[in-house]
């Protein structure tokens, strides 16, 4: 026996793929023949049914509506446990279809502590109108949850006005969506950096004649800046668009936060956005110019 001969016959043998790898990629890659290999490498029944119900979270997670099926169908995966969050990380219409079914809830509530409680699929996917207009016609409720923590989990329409279009939220609208106290500075902080959010400030405002001064809250709460324009203003860039329209429709920088912190120029200084705080130093001086006129 050579030398080389000894030292591979010695050489400790390579461990097979774990079944967890085996599925993970082959949900990655669609094959339904992949993931049943994996599974059929399960050591016990107790693992088998460990291993399905984490092949099927991988396989909504990817957007595998196919390996999704399969495990449904064949191996009795556990839909309960699906989350809506887990079903809007790679979402599609083929695999909502295959989902709902296959009886998963539309409209079940996410159940997980901390930001995002609360949530249905239909809060998590508004940025898509093609998928609003599939879980509407599918079953999806419009109507917010009054025992909510809107902290969380806020009112549909507030989230479609920083994330969505003014179509998407005209069509949540006409289904029953109600407006929101925060509504316009949800759609405020959109308009920053989205030309869509832009214009549902403008519908918001100009069409349905939501106060361009409105307070978002009564009393403190975490996240909650102020008015509208406080909502613009607390971006380290962008807005400057939306503030200049807000300040032409009788927004007033000077009102404060519910903290009596901060209003829109404190705030602007605060995040050192330069843009916005040229508007209002802007707005500022042709405010004086008009006073200085008036009063001589």
């Amino acid at each position: 026996m050579t030398q080389d001969s000894s030292s591979a016959s010695t050489r400790p043998q390579a461990k097979p793929p774990h079944p967890r790898v085996i599925i993970n990629v082959g949900c990655k890659n669609n094959s339904i023949e992949e993931v049943a290999r994996g599974l059929r490498l399960a050591s016990s029944p107790d693992a088998y049914r460990d291993l399905v119900r984490r092949a099927l979270f991988t396989a909504v997670y990817h957007g595998s509506a196919p390996v999704t099926e399969y495990l449904i169908t064949q191996e009795n995966a556990p839909l309960h446990t699906l989350s809506p969050l887990t079903v809007a990380t790679s979402p599609s219409t083929e695999l909502f279809s295959v989902l709902v079914s296959h009886g998963w809830d539309i409209n079940q509530r996410r159940a997980d502590h901390g930001a995002g409680r609360g949530q249905r699929l239909l809060d998590l996917i508004c940025s898509d109108e093609a998928l609003v207009r599939w879980c509407l016609e599918h079953g999806a409720s419009v109507e917010d949850d009054p025992d909510a923590d809107w902290y969380t989990a806020p009112p549909l329409l507030e989230t479609a006005a920083a994330v969505g279009t003014l179509s998407t939220f005209k069509l949540l609208r006409e289904r029953g969506a109600q407006l929101g106290r925060r509504t316009l500075h949800k759609a405020v902080s959109g308009a920053a950096h989205s030309k869509d959010s832009m214009e549902i400030v403008k519908y918001l405002v100009d069409e349905l004649g939501m106060d361009v001064n409105q307070m978002d809250t009564d009393g403190k709460l975490p996240d909650h800046w102020g008015p509208p324009l406080c909502y613009a203003a607390k971006w380290r860039d962008g807005g400057e668009e939306v503030v200049r329209f807000l300040l032409e429709r009788g927004a007033d920088p000077t009102i404060k936060d519910c903290c009596g912190n901060h209003d829109a120029f404190s705030l602007a200084e605060f995040t050192k956005n330069e843009g916005v705080m040229k508007v209002l130093r802007e707005w500022r001086e042709q405010r004086e110019q008009k006073e200085q006129k008036q009063g001589g």
